[in-house]
């Protein structure tokens, strides 16, 4: 739980363009394409590439992303991942519900998918859920991947949460 409220968190994590700069591993990041704007002028990312780098591996991943702001959820799928929002869910940003074009990017990952979910307890705590499936098309990569999934959804965790806290507002606790 974070001592934040719901909405400026939900901005961090919609704002693909920056986690180069605060999650492990990640070298470059861009949204490559954008929802057409909402009534409130707002515009949310539907596409977006990730570029990571690690003991001499560097790998590329495009993502269809998925933003629910009503529920406060951001899913990405790359590789062959399918999503497992609702029609609706999927639509409420993006009409088309296209998920044409997830399928490219990785040659190291056959899937990967990310789910964000975030629940506002008050007016200044919200509940974090990152959510991570993978799998590596070699399967030797997929044995050794398995040994440190959990690491990797925690560290990403405490890349965010120290994100939250420079942008936010210091050391806040609960």
């Amino acid at each position: 739980m974070l001592p934040y409220a719901v909405s400026p968190l939900y901005d961090i994590i919609v704002n693909i363009d920056s986690y180069h700069s605060f999650m492990p591993y990640c070298t470059s990041s861009k949204t490559t394409q954008w929802s057409s704007s909402n009534d409130a002028g707002r515009r949310w990312p539907i596409r977006g590439e990730l570029a990571f780098g690690y003991g001499g591996f560097d790998e590329h991943l495009s993502s269809r992303v998925y933003c629910v702001p009503s529920k406060f959820i951001v899913e990405a799928l790359g590789g062959n991942a399918t999503s497992q929002l609702s029609v609706e869910d999927r639509m409420e940003v993006d009409d088309k519900d296209n998920e044409e074009g997830q399928k490219s990017g990785s040659g190291l990952f056959s899937h990967v998918r990310t789910r964000w979910k975030l629940e506002q307890m008050d007016d200044q705590r919200t509940t974090v859920d990152l959510r991570m499936a993978y799998q590596f098309a070699n399967p030797v990569y997929m044995a050794l991947g398995q040994t440190v999934q959990d690491k990797v959804a925690g560290t990403m965790i405490e890349a965010f949460e120290t994100r939250a806290r420079r942008l936010l507002g210091g050391e806040k606790s609960l």
